[in-house]
């Protein structure tokens, strides 16, 4: 026998067992699944009788935004734990099960199930103070822990709870409602039609279907439904699936050919991944409800199921969401509370979701709101609502790189849609390659070098894929391939992390260390061996020192006091700008890295032409990042003629 408490974070959880004989026959606890609870949050005593259980803070668990927002909680992160109880009363042995939840897996999205509790995450200040001030008729839900960061509500009846943030006036709007009472008509005409039509041929459209009839092995069975139905929450009454069978006595069948028509109708209508496992069974808010909307981007919704991890209810290991977690497209590019460019029109398009989608669907940029704009998340690259392309991407295969149609990069095709330099032109002659993977990759991109060079490893199947998402070994998980994204092993520490073995050795086998693929050679003509990273950086210090003397002489001064010489180049913000001797930028007159009211950038393009050339072209290889890995024929080629144009 099993018995549900979902008790909330940071509370002590006191369980009493009474027995009416053998008094004296000691009750044997054991945590038999979940995050190892240490000594000082599993305590037992009265032999076995009083049993303290005390469940992490949320702040523990889930690092908070520094904005106000509704908090997701992934499957992981929803902290079960599972304790047995065994004991032999009137010489029968005993047996229970109990399982101590802190809350049930939440989008962080604005619609919300009944039954279930919804944290809301007051972000960074000193004084926080929440009010409910509308809530459904015969409702009880009331706020806890109103004047905390973190407080929450339990909604108890359909409809809409509207929560005040005081310190800031911004107001909540929380919709509720149950799996049951939500029609199943999302997809018809002149409503939500192309997404219906789209979904259908997603995986998420069969996920209970196909293990119901074996497909995805012999082991499907009641574990499964919370990843493969909609609703399936033990413990919680909120009209889902698990309620629905419940309610009719119906049971999994061993997996088998046409077990899906013996499925009861009323079953079947949740069993799948549908529109209110991702959305919620609330009422969804329209696009107007600017903030509310937005939050359908995050990847709480994905990490729902896609994060379970040593997880009792789950019969295959989600990696996904925590491999993600440890990628620098996890967060935004200064790592903080600011949005940055994720927020700005010209850069939206590849640093936040929202944007990224928005470009793809309709071609245009947009800005969006820097209180609810989300860093790269699942929805970025596979779409939700189709399943026409592998793995449900939304580039496959063929994409505009730099301005010219670049094929045959199979799922690398999504990842080359941003990794790319784009094109310097005479209105931006100050413009960074700046993020220029995909053209090093290609061997384009030079403007010293007249034809193109691809890499071999631009022919590999999947490109970009096949060597940053290969599949890790398995004590390497969550610390390279997969969705970190990763060649290095992000576990191994140091400024520059070891390559993760199967990055190189799937092609290259085992033979040879990762750092000596390519051979050990004179790579730059400098008549001295090493392997290619090595070779790279002596090759590039030359560039360097060469250009400096070239720049130094062009004599390019800023406006500050006397003004200053720029004698080298450092990208900012996109733009390649000139630095002086002591690496300070041209033109930041007070030395605080920002060009405010009085001070204007000094770029490259007040080099000579042939000059700003060199300068593209050593960005171009140094923003690559790999080190001459990508293509190594086309990055030294270019270092070459980056030499002989400087002397």
């Amino acid at each position: 026998e099993e018995e549900h408490l979902s008790v909330g974070f940071g509370q002590e959880v006191v369980i009493e067992a009474r027995t009416r004989c053998d008094q004296h026959e000691n009750l044997r606890w054991t945590q038999i699944a979940g995050p190892d609870l240490d000594s000082a949050s599993f305590t037992i005593s009265d032999g076995g009788r009083r049993v303290v259980v005390r469940t992490p803070a949320l702040e523990d668990v889930v690092d908070l935004d520094a904005r106000l927002s509704v908090v997701a909680l992934s499957r992981a992160q929803r902290q079960e734990y599972r304790l047995q109880m065994e004991a032999t009363l009137a010489g029968r042995q005993e047996r229970r099960v109990l399982r101590i939840t802190a809350a049930s897996p939440h989008a962080g999205t604005f619609q919300v199930a009944t039954g279930v509790d919804t944290y809301f995450n007051g972000g960074t200040g000193n004084e926080h103070r929440w009010t409910l001030f509308a809530k459904p008729d015969e409702s009880r839900a009331e706020l806890v822990d109103a004047e905390s960061r973190t407080p929450h509500i339990r909604p108890d009846r359909f409809g809409q709870y509207m929560i005040r943030y005081e310190p800031t006036g911004v107001e909540i709007n929380l919709q509720a409602g149950a799996y049951e009472d939500v029609p199943r008509d999302c997809g018809r005409e002149g409503c939500h039609q192309p997404e219906g039509e789209g979904w259908l041929t997603t995986a998420h459209a069969t996920a209970f279907r196909r293990g119901l009839e074996g497909e995805l092995g012999s082991q499907f069975d009641e574990r499964c439904w919370a990843c493969h139905a909609t609703g399936v929450d033990p413990g919680v009454d909120n009209g889902g699936f698990h309620v629905t069978a419940r309610g009719i006595g119906w049971a999994a069948p061993t997996p088998h050919p046409g077990a899906w028509e013996e499925v009861p109708r009323q079953v079947r209508r949740h069993g799948s991944v549908w529109c209110s496992a991702c959305h919620g069974p609330g009422r969804i808010l329209p696009p107007q409800f600017h903030w509310e909307y937005g939050a359908k981007f995050q990847a709480g919704v994905c990490a729902q199921c896609h994060d379970a991890v040593n997880d009792p209810d789950s019969a295959v290991e989600a990696w996904q969401f925590r491999e993600w977690q440890a990628a620098p497209m996890a967060t935004f590019v200064g790592g903080g509370a600011d949005p940055g460019p994720a927020a700005r029109r010209e850069c939206a398009a590849c640093h936040s979701a929202q944007g990224f989608i928005a470009h793809q669907d309709t071609g245009q940029h947009i800005t969006p709101e820097a209180r609810n704009v989300h860093a790269i998340t699942c929805a970025t690259c596979h779409d939700p609502h189709d399943g026409s392309l592998p793995h449900a991407l939304r580039v496959h295969d063929e994409t505009e790189v730099s301005g010219r149609l670049a094929q045959n990069l199979g799922t690398g095709a999504i990842c080359a849609t941003c990794h790319q330099a784009g094109e310097p032109d005479e209105d931006r002659p100050s413009a960074a390659p700046h993020a220029p993977q995909t053209d090093v990759l290609l061997g384009r991109g030079s403007l010293l070098l007249r034809a193109p060079r691809t890499g071999v490893h631009a022919q590999l199947a999947d490109s970009c894929v096949a060597c940053h998402m290969a599949e890790p070994e398995s004590e390497m998980r969550g610390r390279a391939g997969g969705h970190t994204f990763s060649v290095r092993d992000l576990g191994s520490g140091g400024s520059r992390p070891i390559l993760a073995p199967p990055t190189c050795t799937n092609c290259h086998g085992t033979q040879v260390p990762p750092q000596a693929i390519g051979g050990i050679r004179d790579w730059d003509g400098d008549d001295v061996s090493d392997n290619i990273g090595r070779e790279f950086e002596r090759a590039l210090r030359v560039a360097r020192r060469l250009l400096r003397e070239r720049i130094a002489f062009a004599r390019v001064r800023d406006e500050c006091g006397e003004g200053r010489l720029g004698s080298d180049f450092v990208e900012y913000d996109a733009q390649l700008l000139l630095v002086d001797a002591g690496g300070s930028l041209l033109g930041d007159c007070d030395g605080d890295r920002h060009f405010g009211e009085g001070e204007e950038t000094v770029g490259v393009g007040q080099l000579s032409r042939e000059l700003r050339k060199v300068v593209w072209d050593i960005a171009l290889v140094e923003k690559d990042g790999s080190r001459g890995r990508h293509n190594p024929a086309f990055t030294f080629d270019i270092l070459a003629s980056v030499r002989r144009s400087l002397r």
